[in-house]
This record gives C-alpha cells, structure tokens and sequence, in this order.
C-alpha cells in the first residue's frame, strides 16, 4: 500500500512536543507493509518547513535503506499545494492514500484525514488508519446498528482505494450480496461446484452463475470453478493483490440479527501471494 503523509503529519511526527496523535502517526513511517510516495520537491519542503530536520533526513534514509520511498511520483498539477499536486494521483496509482492531519485541502481533492476518524460509523478514514498503523481490524455485528449500516461500511470498504485494478473473490456459494459497489470492475470470482466437471449438467449450471454475476457485476467479471471441496472454503476478497478481506459466514447471513459473523480486515501482502497459487486449481466458465 502506498501513502502520501501531509504537511501537517510531518509536523506533528517531528514536533518535540508528543501526543498519542503523534505516536500514531508516527507509527504509519516504520510499518513494512507501506511505501511512502514523496518526490524531491516534496520532500525538500518538508525540511525546509520542519527545524527538526535531521530527524526528517534519517526518515528518509531509512525509508529508502528499505526501498520504501517512491520519489518517482510526479506533480499533477501546478494550481495547488505540493501535497495536493501528488494527492491528485489517487485517481490513477493503485493503493495510493493521500494522508492528512486537519490540513486545509481544496474540496476536489479527497484525502483520508486522521482528524475525521469516526469508530461509530466506520467510515473510510477509520479503516484506512487502523490498515496503515496495525495492518489490520475485526469488525462483527455488535459494531452495527442496523443491516443498512453494515451495507453502508461494506460499500466504504469494497471501494476503499480510489483507483481498483483488479478484485479477486473466493467463495464457495455464488453470491453477490454487498458487491455491487464494485459493479464494472475487473473481477473474478472463484467457486465450489460439486460434480462432474465435463458434463452437460454441470456445464449448463457454471453457466447459468456466471450468468448471474455478468448480471449484477458487470461483463468484466469472470467465474472459475472447482469442484473439489478442499481447494474453497473460506470467503476472501482481495482488492488490488493487498487488502485482504475474510467474512466468516455465508454473505446472506451478514445481518445485524445474525449475532455469529465476524469481517476481518488486512493488509498482508505475503497471504495474498499463498492464495494466488490456488488459482490454477480451478477452471474458468468460458463455455457457451
């Protein structure tokens, strides 16, 4: 996952003056899993605006000791602040999260700022922190007050990156509850379906569900399926190869009065690639 840190949460970083804000944030630069996207413009204003500068020179050392500094990234404009130019770039760099800390940013430019982090109705800047400073959150349904909340945090979270490459579903039930936020993107969705692989039956059932998510997932999609219980039986979605989420029951059972289901959520780059070799393992529907 890629991040860009405000102006703002650099200076609350290298203040020598601590907060737990600041010890949040400040945790954002050391997690692993992150790469910082910073150009040299950038980052020289960073100094120049910051006393505690070698504080800031031994960051990027070591961002870069790490090959955790992307300074490619290039300003798409000229007509707002240096953060804002490389914010801009969420639209069109997969997983790229420009960060802020009650920074004053023009309103058509989205940013995930800290300070409207809200824990009562889950919204996106809550999920982006917990990913960016602990890799990971569990949500179950004493988080929600109703099913219309849940649908409302699992839109926010299928559409958490501005920009979606690719979405990779696993479920042993075809079901596309909660996805049609993701509706026209590139998915493909992999199932169980019991039987004989190269029979007229089982070809005409395949078919009928990849029918199905065509319908309510866009022509994008593709289904491939497997017939062997074993290969599929938890529920994973994976967005863009790195956030990673699993539902623990079935999607029809996702409901406020279904007090047995828990959402995880994680940034694990490494899981996404062992599941990834499961693929060959099933067969596309690409039958008439």
């Amino acid at each position: 996952m890629k991040i860009i840190p405000s102006n703002n949460i650099f200076k609350l970083i290298l203040s020598p003056i601590k907060n737990e804000d600041s010890h949040s944030l400040s945790s954002i630069i050391y997690n692993s899993n992150l790469t910082l996207c910073m150009n040299r413009e950038y980052i020289e204003e960073i100094e120049a605006e910051n006393p505690n500068n070698e504080y800031f020179k031994s960051i990027i050392t070591l961002l870069n000791d790490n090959n955790r500094l992307d300074s490619t990234i290039k300003f798409v404009s000229s007509a707002c602040s240096k953060f804002e130019q490389l914010a801009l770039n969420s639209n069109k760099i997969s997983m790229l999260f420009p960060l802020a800390y009650n920074d004053k940013i023009d309103n058509n430019i989205f940013c995930f700022d800290y300070k409207n982090i809200n824990s009562d109705i889950l919204n996106k800047e809550f999920v982006i922190y917990k990913l960016a400073i602990h890799n990971s959150l569990q949500i179950s349904h004493t988080n929600f007050v109703d099913n219309e909340h849940i649908q409302n945090f699992l839109d926010s979270l299928f559409s958490l990156p501005c920009y979606i490459q690719t979405v990779k579903i696993y479920n042993r039930d075809v079901c596309c509850k909660f996805l049609s936020i993701l509706k026209g993107k590139n998915i493909l969705y992999y199932s169980l379906q019991p039987g004989k692989m190269n029979t007229p039956d089982y070809k005409l059932i395949c078919k009928e569900k990849k029918d199905e998510i065509k319908k309510e997932l866009g022509g994008k999609s593709k289904l491939f399926v497997t017939p062997n219980k074993r290969i599929i039986h938890e529920r994973k979605v994976f967005i863009n190869d790195q956030i990673i989420i699993t539902i623990d029951n079935s999607f029809e059972n996702i409901l406020k009065e279904e007090p047995t289901w828990t959402i995880s959520i994680e940034l694990n780059p490494s899981l996404h690639r062992e599941w990834y070799n499961k693929d060959a393992k099933f067969k596309e529907v690409n039958w008439c």
